[in-house]
């Protein structure tokens, strides 16, 4: 993520926090093992700017989001769909 910040791209690492394919613990170790600096703690995110919970999402040096989907499975956008356009724009 860091080597391709400076040309303004961003990378999204996401997970529906009920999906049994691929726990949402197990993809939150893998972006911390990348090493990058946690720029931002886990912080709830919401659909609103307010009060509808979207997940949470966690920051990281050189444009690296890590974001949870409340309530969604494997197949966020099918799941929760109005989470995945907000998150997504």
């Amino acid at each position: 993520a860091d080597k391709w910040a400076h040309k303004g791209l961003r990378v999204l690492v996401y997970n529906g926090d009920t999906d049994p394919s691929i726990n949402p613990l197990a993809a939150q170790n893998w972006t911390e093992a990348l090493g990058l600096a946690e720029v931002e703690e886990w912080r709830p995110w919401t659909l609103d700017q307010c009060r509808r919970m979207g997940g949470y999402v966690t920051r990281y040096a050189g444009g690296l989001d890590f974001l949870t989907i409340r309530g969604s499975g494997h197949m966020v956008p099918t799941y929760k769909p109005e989470a995945a356009r907000v998150f997504m724009s």
